[in-house]
Formats: C-alpha cells, sequence, structure tokens
C-alpha cells in the first residue's frame, strides 16, 4: 500500500463523522436541487392564478351550456390522464383544463352554503383528515368484518367514510374556534 493511501485511509478514520456529515449534507444538495425544478413548473400555475385574479368574475348565464362544457373539460382531463398523454407541457396543458372545469362548476354552483362553509374550514380538514380517515376506514372495515382495501375500494363505503370523516373535521374545527381561535387565525370573541 502506497505512502499516500495510508495517509487517505488514516484521514478517513479520523474525520469519519465529518465525512459522513458532508457525504449526507451532499445527498440533501441533491435532492434539494432535484425539487428546484418543481418550483419552475408550478410558477406557470401561480401566473395564470394572478392574471385570472385580474379579471372580473361573473355568474354563468347559460347553465345548460356551461355545464356541457364542464362535463367535457373534465373527461378530456380525465382521458388525457388515463391515457398518460401528460407529457411534457401537456402535463401542464391538462392540469388547467382541469381548473377551467373546476372554475365552471363553482360558477354554476354560485351559492351553496354547505360548500362555503367547508371552505372555510379547508384548512382544518387539510391538516387532520388523514389520520381521522385512516381511524375511519378501520373502524368501518372491523364493524362489516372487512378488509382496509374492500372499504376503500366500495364506493359506497367510501362515501360513508368520507362523510364520517367531514363531520369530525368540522366538529373539530368547531371545537377549535372555541378553545383557540387563533390557531385557525381568528380572534377569541368577548362575551359580555
Amino acid at each position: 500500500m502506497t505512502h499516500k493511501k495510508e495517509q487517505q485511509i488514516k484521514i478517513e478514520g479520523e474525520f469519519k463523522p465529518t465525512v459522513d456529515c458532508l457525504c449526507a449534507t451532499r445527498r440533501r444538495f441533491v435532492f434539494i436541487h432535484k425539487g428546484i425544478d418543481r418550483v419552475f413548473k408550478y410558477i406557470g400555475f401561480y401566473a395564470v392564478g394572478v392574471f385570472i385574479a385580474g379579471k372580473s368574475v361573473k355568474t354563468v348565464k347559460k347553465k345548460v351550456e356551461a355545464g356541457i362544457v364542464a362535463i367535457v373539460l373534465l373527461a378530456l382531463s380525465f382521458s388525457l390522464s388515463c391515457y398518460h398523454l401528460t407529457m411534457g407541457i401537456m402535463w401542464f396543458v391538462t392540469a388547467l383544463i382541469g381548473v377551467a372545469a373546476v372554475i365552471l362548476i363553482s360558477q354554476l354552483i354560485n351559492e351553496n352554503r354547505i360548500l362555503q362553509y367547508f371552505g372555510r374550514i379547508s384548512l382544518i380538514i387539510l391538516c387532520i383528515h388523514g389520520p381521522v380517515y385512516r381511524i375511519v376506514v378501520k373502524i368501518v372495515s372491523i364493524l362489516l368484518n372487512l378488509g382496509t382495501d374492500a372499504v376503500r375500494e366500495n364506493f359506497l363505503l367510501a362515501m360513508v367514510v368520507v362523510v364520517i370523516t367531514m363531520a369530525i373535521c368540522s366538529t373539530a374545527y368547531e371545537v377549535v374556534v372555541r378553545l383557540a381561535p387563533w390557531m385557525v387565525g381568528k380572534k377569541k370573541v368577548k362575551e359580555n
């Protein structure tokens, strides 16, 4: 073994924690580096949102035609996704087609108290629905003596799970608003 090789082994032995730390840092940098491309992908959605936000939105007057267009757009977006035609710029086009369909559907619905309520509590739903959903699926599967996959794959049971999950999330929201309103960006109302 050469003298240089012996020195390298000695250095690596003495500074192994440092070398490991540097390697781990390099791996994290590679991970961050690979994630940077997502910023440039998703900035297009932000730009479209800024562009649309500047426009005045009017309620759709021809509801039947708008409904048909929304269904066609959803079907087109779904078809493009199912047939894996979302490579290159097409993933962005497919997403925008879906966004346009959702905007049309929201214009058709216009005002709905239940959807507006769930829109207000969407942050809480986003934060807690995952664990709640898993627990509800497990409880339903035990009660019906089915596997959790069977509960998830059955449309009717999946809808029951969604309703129960949303009820639990909305109850959690009401509790949080009363006990710690600052958690959802509200100020505590002083009682007289």
